[in-house]
């Protein structure tokens, strides 16, 4: 035990320590992840979206903000182009792009 030293061991503690509460702040500022079996997630990063579509989804789709798609829903803007599943708003993309085109004629 002679070469044991103290100050390394506990400055690796307190890196561990640091990367553990780095990785934990991260992860709460990650958007929620919807498990079930429906199709909707882009996993290959392409620009392909299937019938049911995540609000993440919604973003890229109408390539706008989270903001934005929160403002869109309290407003009652896009009220009938999603439903409540477990907690998240899943979308159609259908209806989406109805409310896309109706936007469009309207302006």
């Amino acid at each position: 035990m002679k070469n044991f030293n103290f100050s390394l061991f506990l400055g690796c503690c307190v890196i561990s320590i640091g990367i553990i509460i780095a990785g934990i702040i991260v992860g709460n500022h990650l958007p929620p992840v919807i498990s079930g079996n429906f199709s909707g997630s882009i996993a290959d990063g392409t620009q392909q979206f299937d019938e049911y579509l995540t609000a993440y989804d919604v973003e890229r789709f109408l390539k706008i903000t989270d903001d934005d798609l929160n403002t869109l829903i309290q407003s009652g803007e896009l009220k009938g182009t999603y439903t409540i599943i477990q907690g998240h708003n899943v979308f159609s993309r259908d209806k989406l792009s109805e409310w896309i085109k109706t936007r469009i004629d309207n302006e």
